[in-house]
Parts: C-alpha cells; structure tokens; sequence
C-alpha cells in the first residue's frame, strides 16, 4: 500500500508540482505515487491517501476516490483552477454533494473567501500557496535546462531576443458539440468564446507583423495545454523563419529562458509576476469585467500594434497588476515569500493522515468493482478490456485497432496518451533534480 497517490490532469500543467510534492513527502519518509486521472491504474493503487487536481462533484469523487481494494476518505483537493473570470465563479469550479467533505487547498484569502461563500467548513479549507510559484524562486534555479540546451533543441538562436506568447486561446479548434457543452457547464461562455477567436486573429497579425519587422527577434507561440494543434499556425510557422510554434515545457522554463512575454488571457501571468520578468497584456478589444480574469480586472493592457511593437523594446518593468492583487489569489507577493507551498500542502498531508476528524467516510455507491457505478457487469468488463488493449498496443508498438478508437470511452484513452502514457521517466528526472534541494532547504531551515 502506498501512503499517498497523486492524481494529475495537465502533464505541463501539474507534473512538476506533482514530483515536488512527491519529492518532500519521500524525503520525510512517506511512499507517493503519481499517476494521470486518465489512467486505470489509479483505480488499483491501494493508497491511505490522495491528493486530486480538483473535485467538483460526486462524479469525480467517484472518479479519483472509488477503488478496486480500500475505497479513499483521505482527500485533499489542490484545485488548480483558483483564479477565474468573474462570471464563471458560481460554476462547475465549486465543489458540491460529497466533494465539499475533503480537504480543500487555497493559494491565497480569495479562494478560501470563496470556498466559505460555498458552503464548505472552514475547518476543511487550508491556505497553503501555489506550489508552482516555489518553482520559481532562486533555490530551484539549478533544477531547470540552460537557455542554451533549448536553443539547441528547437534550433533557436540564442543570440536573438526570445519573446514568448503565452496562449490561451482554446475555442478555435473546438467542435460545435463541445462548445455546446462548455456552454452548458459555464452559462455565458458564448462571449468569451466569440471573444477569444476574434482575439487570436488579431494577436496573431500583429505577431507576424512583428516578426516580420523585427528579425533580431524570434517569436514562440506557446498553447495552452487544452488548445489543439492549429494548421494555420503550422503553415504561418512555415512561412516566417522567425515564428516558432512550441509547446515543449512548462512556464517555469520559459521564464528563465525567454526574454519577454505577452499574454491576452492567461493566468500563467503569475509565473511571470513570481518569476521575476515583465509579462505585457495585449488586448486589441476591452473584455467586459465579468468576463474578464479576476487578476486582470483593472490591469493596464496594450489595446493596439503600434503600442505593442514599442513595448518590444521598452525597458519599462512596470507589471500590469499591482501587489496587493497577486497576494490576495495567490498568498504572497513577490516581495515578502513565506515558506515554501510544497512543504505546507506536505505538512497537510501527514495531518491528513494522523487525524481521522480530516477524513470523511464517503459513499461511493455500488460494490468497489464497479469502477464508474454503471450497475452493468458487461460495461465494466469492457473498460477493463478497452485500457487494457491500449496498453499492450502502446508497449508493443503496434497501431490500436480502428475499432477501439471509434468506442465512446476512447476519449479518455487519449488524453491518457497525451498526459500521461510514460510519464515516470520524467517523474524519475523532476526527483532527481529536486532531491538535493530539498535536503538543503531541511538542513538550512
């Protein structure tokens, strides 16, 4: 049985945080594995307790906490969606039925405000920071690639100012049946979303205007981890030498290997906050304040090319959210760091463990071999059957069937390919990085 298990959705998103996490509680003496939320392996980990990337609901419960051999009452919940667009806060993203009996992490005041508005004691909520913030901070400087290792690999001249787009912009290559859907589950979407496609083609002009004008200059275009490839941007990528299309990579390297970003939407602004760079927001059209980011809301933004090519050059490092703002969602400012998000959500861990009063006996419906509650031997059999023909085609190296890719559970197959089919390599590399760090900061502290 291992002590804890840690479920990740977002592989660029999460598996960094997930190894440090993991790293810390080994090194206290704790056994942790990691695993994606896509794979059937999570439901035959017997495990005292799991850490979920979010729990919305009964069906994720389910989902992250039903288990073939001990069913899970030990949960704490990282929620890693904590800043929102102000219209999409009584949403899917606050925890409901069972879900608000685990225990629930906040980076900062904001999400625990917000955690309480909802119902959930208070006794459950824990402000802990974000642990992809400790990420950024001078002692885990070492543990990331030397800007001329990327160089290498994308072919990038290193000599060349790097500037980074930090994409969000995930609609475009969405079909009309999964809009309906995000429409459903986020009433109001309908103008972000028409919002966010006319965005993109601005943004993107004004990228190749700049590329085209500035060759002393290479511009990536990094998606977000839920946007699709794009054939336009592949064929733009084509055509201008100095416009690169990478998604290779979390936003902690980038930040300590591009030379500027921009952003129209995206959270990962605080990367760039924390980390220490300037992040500019490009917004060729105002977004409405209830549909804008929270962090965003009163940001000081470039509305036009014109102000966008001079801020290429501008040695102005005035970021375009205030202090005050950042701490309130995320814990800290980047001027008076606390301890370390990673060793708080550690420490909650071994309370988790030591005290039955955190834990909650949930219902988790039918018997445990039912892993999604279908009530129908047949349908079990065949989930079983589907991951497990995945498996040996992926580890044999053989095309999976046409068949297999046409059932309606294939979608979770995939995203299982993209997120987390062989992560333990770089599970195994993140460790090895953090390891000595860690004893440092023990030693030191």
């Amino acid at each position: 049985m291992k002590d804890v298990l840690i479920l990740y959705e977002h592989r660029n998103r999460e598996l960094e945080n997930a190894s440090l996490l993991a790293s810390e509680l080994e090194y206290r003496g704790y056994t942790v594995s990691i695993q994606c939320i896509y794979s059937l392996k999570k439901y035959f980990t017997q495990t005292k307790l799991v850490i979920v990337p979010h729990l919305y609901n009964d069906e994720q419960l389910i989902s992250f906490g039903k288990n073939f051999w001990r069913n899970n009452h030990a949960i704490i919940d990282m929620q890693y969606e904590q800043v929102l667009r102000k219209s999409g806060r009584n949403g899917i993203h606050n925890p409901k039925g069972q879900a608000v009996f685990a225990q629930h992490t906040a980076w900062g005041q904001a999400q625990k405000d917000v955690y309480l508005s909802h119902g959930i004691p208070e006794e459950n909520v824990h402000v802990v920071g974000h642990i992809a913030m400790d990420l950024l901070r001078r002692e885990f400087d070492t543990c990331f690639i030397e800007r001329s290792d990327i160089a290498k690999e994308f072919n990038l001249d290193e000599s060349k100012k790097w500037v980074l787009f930090i994409s969000t912009f995930a609609y475009k290559m969405k079909t009309k049946e999964e809009l309906k859907v995000y429409e459903i589950n986020s009433p109001g979407s309908a103008l972000i979303i028409s919002m966010s496609v006319q965005a993109q083609g601005i943004i993107i002009d004004w990228l190749m205007q700049a590329a085209k004008k500035h060759k002393d200059m290479i511009f990536i275009y990094r998606r977000h981890p839920s946007e699709r490839e794009d054939p336009d941007l592949l064929e733009l990528e084509k055509q201008i030498p100095n416009f690169r299309c990478i998604d290779k990579y979390s936003m902690r390297q980038w930040i300590r290997s591009a030379d500027s970003f921009y952003t129209w939407y995206s959270t990962s602004i605080a990367d760039a906050y924390f980390g220490n760079r300037m992040c500019y927001i490009l917004r060729p059209e105002a977004v409405p304040n209830d549909q804008d980011v929270e962090i965003m809301c009163n940001a000081k933004t470039i509305t036009d090319f014109d102000s966008f090519n001079a801020s290429l050059s501008n040695k102005n490092n005035s970021f375009p959210i205030s202090d005050d703002v950042m701490k309130y969602f995320y814990g800290d400012d980047r001027n008076t760091l606390g301890t370390f998000a990673f060793m708080r959500v550690a420490d909650l861990c071994e309370e988790v463990l030591q005290n039955k009063k955190l834990q909650h006996k949930f219902d988790y419906g039918t018997s445990r071999i039912d892993m999604h509650n279908y009530g129908s031997a047949v349908m079990i059999l065949k989930d079983y059957i589907h991951f497990l023909l995945f498996d040996i085609c992926k580890h044999i190296k053989i095309p999976v069937p046409v068949w297999l890719q046409r059932k309606k559970g294939f979608k979770e197959i995939v995203y299982y390919l993209h997120e987390g089919y062989h992560s333990t390599k770089e599970i195994k590399e993140y460790k090895k990085r953090f390891y000595s760090i860690i004893k440092s900061l023990h030693k030191e502290g």
